[in-house]
C-alpha cells in the first residue's frame, strides 16, 4: 500500500460564523456555506479549491451543493472529483476520505453552535451598557433609527458611520471606534461618495483618507448574508450600516418569520448594526412586522420639523424601545446644506452638523416630555400656570389630548420637589437658581 504524506484527519478548520474553511497540508481547500437545515438534512455549498504553493492564489476544482449527512450524496461528489482530479493511484488520501472528514467535522461545529459560558463567578468588567456610540447605537447589538422619506435619516446614518470609522467623538455623540461597513439598498456608490465627502469637508477632525467600507445592494439581506459575514470577517467590521431594512427585507414586509431571518442573520455578524427604517403608515413604529420591534434592542424615530430654509433640516431624535439599560432623553440636531449654484444647477459642497434644542423646534417641542417643555418655557422668564397650560396645549400634537390645568399644577410641584422649578410670592412659577459651582 503506498504510504500517503497525511492523513485525511489532517485538516485544520477554521470557522468565521457559518462559513467553515478545511486545509489539507497539500494544499486542498474545502469551504463550506450557505447552509440550508430541513428536517433529517443539512446541505451546504462546497467549494473545492487547490493551493499549489504558499505563494500563489488557489486554483477552482469543483463546486456543488452537497447533503452533509447523506453517503450517497458524499459518494457521487467523490467521484465528480476523481473525474476532475484523479487521486485513485496517487499518494494522498481519496476524495471519499477528504470529504468524509470535511463534513463530520463541520457537521460537529455546527451542531455545537455557541460555546456555552458559566456567569455570574466574576463581576462584570463595567456596570453599563455599553455603546458603539452613545446615546444611539448599542455595542454588539441591532438598533432601528425609522422616520419618514427624505428627511435625513440616511444623512445621520452616514454621519454616524464616519464618527465610528473615525473613532471621533462629537455633538453630544461618544463612540468606541470601529470598521464600518454600509450596505446600501437605496442609493449608489456616487450619490454616498458625495454625500460622505460633503459630511467630511465640515469635520476638519477627520483625516482625509479615511474612508468607510460601502456595497451597493439589490438582493435581500437574508440571501445575502453569507457573502455580507465573509466581508465582516476579511475587513474586520465591527459596525454594520443597513440603509434601508425596507429595501433589503424581502418579498413581504409583514411578514414575521421573515423578521426573525433578517435579525438572525444580522447577529450572526457579530457586530454592532444600525438598522435605518421606514415609517409606518400609522403612528406605530417602523413599517411592516412588528418582529422588528421587538428583535431589536433599542429603536428610535427621527422626526422633522417645519423647514422655513430649504438649506436647513431640523430633526429630533426620540427614544421609543430599549431592552437593556435606560431611556435616553429626546436628542436634536440641525443638517445645513451648504451648496453652490450654478444657474439652474446646484452642486452640494458641504454638510454641518450639529446639536440643536428640540425645544426650540416649534413642530417637535411638543413631543418632549412634559417636565422638560415646562422648563424650555420657563427659560423665557417666570409664567402663571394658566400660562404654562396655554403654551402646552399650543405645542401638543392635534391628535393628542390637551393637557388639563390640574395635571400641569402636579408637574409643576413634583418639579419643585426636585428643586428644578419654584413657586413665586405673585403665584407664578420660575426656574430655580442653580448653585454656583
Amino acid at each position: 500500500m503506498t504510504q500517503t504524506p497525511y492523513r485525511a484527519e489532517d485538516a485544520a478548520l477554521e470557522a468565521t460564523g457559518n462559513i467553515f474553511s478545511l486545509t489539507w497540508p497539500d494544499g486542498t481547500i474545502i469551504t463550506l456555506d450557505r447552509f440550508k437545515e430541513r428536517s433529517d438534512e443539512l446541505t451546504a455549498e462546497v467549494t473545492i479549491r487547490l493551493r499549489a504553493n504558499p505563494t500563489t492564489a488557489p486554483r477552482h476544482v469543483h463546486q456543488a451543493r452537497l447533503n452533509l449527512v447523506s453517503t450517497q450524496a458524499r459518494d457521487r461528489l467523490a467521484k465528480q472529483l476523481e473525474t476532475v482530479m484523479p487521486r485513485r493511484d496517487s499518494q494522498y488520501p481519496a476524495w471519499a476520505a477528504v470529504l468524509e472528514v470535511a463534513c463530520v467535522l463541520v457537521l460537529r461545529k455546527w451542531r455545537e453552535g455557541e460555546p456555552v459560558y458559566d456567569i455570574g463567578a466574576l463581576p462584570p468588567t463595567n456596570g453599563t451598557v455599553p455603546y458603539q456610540a452613545w446615546p444611539f447605537i448599542i455595542l454588539g447589538q441591532p438598533t432601528i433609527v425609522y422616520a419618514e422619506g427624505g428627511i435625513g435619516k440616511s444623512v445621520f446614518a452616514r454621519y454616524l458611520a464616519l464618527l465610528v470609522q473615525a473613532g471621533l467623538s462629537r455633538t453630544g455623540i461618544t463612540v468606541q471606534q470601529a470598521n464600518v461597513l454600509y450596505l446600501d439598498w437605496e442609493t449608489d456608490r456616487a450619490t454616498f461618495l458625495h454625500y460622505i465627502w460633503a459630511l467630511k469637508k465640515e469635520m476638519p477632525e477627520l483625516h482625509p483618507d479615511l474612508a468607510v467600507s460601502y456595497r451597493r445592494c439589490h438582493s435581500s439581506l437574508v440571501s445575502d448574508g453569507v457573502e455580507i459575514q465573509r466581508i465582516v470577517a476579511e475587513k474586520h467590521i465591527g459596525m454594520v450600516v443597513c440603509d434601508s431594512v425596507m429595501a433589503g427585507f424581502g418579498d413581504d414586509i409583514n411578514d414575521n418569520a421573515q423578521a426573525m431571518q433578517y435579525f438572525n442573520t444580522v447577529r450572526s455578524w457579530g457586530t454592532s448594526a444600525l438598522l435605518v427604517d421606514h415609517h409606518g403608515k400609522v403612528d406605530t413604529g417602523p413599517i411592516g412586522a412588528s418582529g422588528k420591534w421587538t428583535r431589536a434592542r433599542a429603536v428610535w424615530e427621527m422626526k422633522a420639523g417645519e423647514q422655513d430654509n430649504p438649506d436647513v433640516v431640523r430633526v429630533g431624535l426620540f427614544h421609543r424601545k430599549v431592552n437593556d439599560g435606560r431611556f435616553q432623553p429626546p436628542a436634536g440636531f440641525e443638517f445645513k446644506f451648504l451648496s453652490r449654484h450654478e444657474g439652474e444647477e446646484e452642486h452640494l459642497e458641504g454638510i454641518a452638523v450639529k446639536r440643536t434644542d428640540i425645544a426650540d423646534i416649534p413642530d417637535l417641542s411638543g413631543d418632549l416630555p412634559v417636565g422638560q417643555q415646562i422648563i424650555s418655557f420657563l427659560q423665557h422668564g417666570k409664567a402663571s400656570a394658566l400660562d404654562i397650560v396655554n403654551y402646552m396645549n399650543a405645542n401638543r400634537p392635534p391628535k393628542k389630548k390637551p393637557y388639563s390645568d390640574p395635571y400641569i399644577r402636579v408637574t409643576l410641584s413634583r418639579l419643585e420637589q426636585k428643586g428644578r422649578v419654584v413657586h413665586l410670592p405673585d403665584g407664578s412659577w420660575g426656574l430655580a437658581a442653580r448653585p454656583e459651582t
